[in-house]
């Protein structure tokens, strides 16, 4: 393969043990390693932006004992390379969204996995009289149990916490798991309200 050598180097055990290993390194003289991390370095998912049906937002409510849909605004992942005759690409997958909605003394948790939350509305073609079955369709949903009235603003928070775990590949092979991952949080006020009343 052009551009690449390969060196012998010496390692050393969690336990103290040398040990000689072969290494694969590019025109720059970086092992596959470096430009791994280096790749990685340049890799920030972003924090969760969240959509709603129904729409809570701009002065919207959640009544009380009915299905929150909730997806991702922007799944998408990222990506970046490094390296010279090696390519190694880093890319970032989100796993899951945890939703923790907490008030003065009020908690409560859900947890959608990534094919739950990497879907809007209009993507799952569904009809007006579909939003209040949400477990039909594997979606990511919320059920407030009780008013927010009385909370600081009326309002409750709710924190979105998603999961991003990395892949890389070298010169095309792979994807192979990173180990770790990292959580971007963000939070969004909830006026959740136990009965509508409808006006002309």
């Amino acid at each position: 393969m052009s551009g690449l050598t390969y060196q012998r180097r010496t390692c050393v055990r969690p336990s103290g043990a040398s040990v000689s290993v072969v290494v694969i390194v590019d025109q720059s003289g970086r092992t596959v390693e470096q430009l791994v991390l280096e790749a990685r370095a340049r890799v920030e998912p972003p924090d969760p932006s969240l959509g709603t049906l129904p729409d809570y937002t701009e002065g919207h409510a959640v009544i009380v004992q009915t299905p929150l849909w909730v997806w991702t605004e922007d799944p998408v992942s990222e990506t970046a390379s490094a390296g010279t005759g090696i390519t190694v690409s880093v890319t970032s997958q989100l796993q899951r969204i945890d939703l923790r909605l907490t008030g003065s003394d009020y908690t409560e948790s859900w947890s959608c996995d990534e094919d739950q939350v990497q879907v809007s509305w209009e993507a799952l073609g569904l009809s007006a009289d579909d939003w209040m079955e949400p477990e039909r369709f594997n979606a990511c949903h919320v059920v407030v149990e009780r008013s927010s009235t009385g909370e600081p603003g009326n309002l409750f928070n709710l924190r979105a916490s998603a999961v991003w775990t990395f892949t890389f590949t070298v010169n095309g092979a792979g994807p192979f798991a990173i180990p770790g991952s990292v959580v971007k949080t963000a939070d969004f006020p909830v006026d959740a309200i136990e009965y509508l009343v409808i006006e002309d």
